[in-house]
């Protein structure tokens, strides 16, 4: 059961949430016309590097804007996709100490289990909404780099439509 909700609040996350904010990154309307933003393409020229200063700014005001225009709901939903991206990374630096004995593992997966809901249900003092930030400048960064944006015209705009659906599907 408990599974099964986190893929579904994970589903949301990607196809909504995320959807809305690599949108929000990748254009912009003037006289409703949509537009590559020029945020996307600087950010691509650094090909996945992390770009200078000016971008990496940028790229944390639009994070915190949009941060802060979520709902309660949605900020959880990305907390959860959070935990799924790093999970094998919280696992494998998860140190406690349990003394070897029969249940171990089981001891070892409830302790780790309420690690996670720590860090579910104080994402401030266990610094997972700064996790968040940096996993979502890391995801704009990471989906600019799919790009060759030597050109940029209408096509682009379809080829970014098509990559945000590979994302977030």
């Amino acid at each position: 059961m408990t599974e099964d909700v986190n893929k579904i609040v994970v589903s949301y996350a990607k196809q909504v949430v995320l959807r809305k904010l690599i949108t929000q990154f990748s254009f912009t309307y003037s006289e409703e016309q949509k537009n590559v933003s020029e945020l996307i393409v600087a950010v691509n020229f650094y090909l996945g590097d992390l770009p200078d200063y000016q971008q990496q700014h940028d790229m944390m005001l639009l994070i915190v804007d949009f941060l802060n225009a979520c709902t309660k709901e949605e900020i959880k939903s990305l907390y959860f996709w959070l935990l799924n991206e790093k999970y094998m990374d919280y696992y494998q630096s998860f140190e406690v100490d349990l003394e070897d004995s029969d249940d171990y593992m089981e001891r070892f997966n409830y302790k780790f289990g309420r690690e996670l809901a720590y860090k579910l249900y104080n994402p401030e003092s266990s610094e997972l909404r700064e996790e968040l930030h940096n996993e979502l400048q890391k995801l704009l960064i990471g989906f600019a780099s799919e790009f060759d944006f030597s050109l940029v015209d209408d096509n682009s705009i379809i080829e970014i439509q098509e990559m945000i659906d590979r994302y977030c599907n």
